[in-house]
């Protein structure tokens, strides 16, 4: 088996019709399915199983709702043991007829690729186009300030997912690479999709096509939106991430650097002038001093490198702590 696409659904009984539609309509013919059911308190599991049939082409299951990491690792899991690709579909999202095509073909011939991401399209609640979306990619340009990464660059660096850019769903794992990480994180719920790309492009180069291949339905309860967002707890493991190879350790840094002295400190600006720009048409004195929050965190790490220092003085900390703990080992 060439390809395996993982379905996550938590009711979606109006739209995994639609999603598994895409799933069959593919023109790569060489795949299978494994759909997992977060425990829908709808009919999402029923409409699955009467939809799928008898095609042998799908596997279904049922779990307890623990978030989209856990089902996408559970059907990591059910995959048969001679699939190279795998895709993991939110239910309530759809696959362009060419994902797979596209996305394995340029797999075949980049084989030092263990991850492809490409661009998407918008979707209404009937399934219809809205408007092209955009997955922008950061990296360092001018003066070591952020740059987006052009079409034509289809390598994306580590740097840039550790900024949580450039990541997403629309992607295709080679299992292989895949099966060397330790899966995606449960309780990095929205912050997932950046862990495992971070994880991913430890092992191997990670590119992007600018084709846009899926189709993100956008409406409030989508699987998407309905998430809670954990960016600490993604911060507090690769700001602190260590390695025994000094080159990945020496990457970390690098990033540390960038992300909190100059893609941090402009973000911050971005949303402040947001803020302020609803402060102005609001008059909402909450608006002002977030708007005001925000630019004082932005020149407090631009010029006084604040949360830099902070977090190298703690991973130095850290090193001599397992240093000197290597060294009580080796003393007994």
């Amino acid at each position: 088996m060439k390809a395996a696409i993982v379905l996550i659904t938590y009711n979606n009984q109006r739209d995994v019709i639609q999603a598994i539609e895409s799933v069959c309509n593919q023109s790569f013919l060489d795949w299978q399915c494994v759909t997992i059911d977060n425990g829908s308190t709808d009919d999402t599991f029923n409409v699955i199983k009467k939809l799928v049939g008898d095609d042998s082409r799908f596997t279904s299951f049922q779990k307890s709702n623990e978030g989209p990491s856990a089902g996408r690792n559970m059907g990591f899991s059910k995959l048969e043991y001679d699939v190279e690709y795998v895709h993991f579909l939110d239910g309530d999202d759809m696959l362009d007829p060419e994902f797979l095509s596209k996305m394995i073909s340029y797999l075949e011939v980049h084989p030092e690729v263990g991850l492809l991401g490409c661009q998407y399209d918008i979707i209404n609640e009937a399934g219809d186009f809205v408007s092209k979306g955009h997955r922008s990619r950061f990296g360092v340009g001018f003066l070591g300030f952020p740059k987006e990464l052009s079409d034509n660059l289809n390598k994306t660096p580590f740097i840039s997912f550790f900024a949580s850019t450039g990541q997403g769903a629309f992607s295709v794992f080679r299992t292989r690479i895949f099966g060397q990480t330790k899966g995606y994180e449960k309780s990095f719920w929205a912050h997932e999709d950046s862990d495992i790309f971070c994880q991913m492009a430890l092992l191997s180069e990670v590119h992007y096509i600018p084709d846009h291949l899926y189709k993100v339905r956008v409406r409030g309860d989508s699987l998407s939106k309905s998430v809670v967002k954990r960016p600490r707890l993604f911060r507090k493991k690769w700001d602190y991430y260590q390695s025994d190879k000094p080159e990945i350790n020496a990457l970390i840094e690098k990033s540390l650097k960038y992300y909190y002295t100059r893609h941090k400190p402009l973000r911050d600006f971005k949303v402040g002038l947001k803020s302020l720009r609803g402060f102005i048409t609001s008059h909402n004195t909450r608006a002002l001093l977030w708007a005001m929050e925000c630019f004082n965190s932005g020149l407090i790490d631009l010029f006084l490198h604040r949360n830099y220092k902070d977090r190298m003085r703690k991973r130095e900390l850290q090193k001599r702590n397992v240093f000197s703990k290597d060294k009580q080992v080796a003393l007994h």
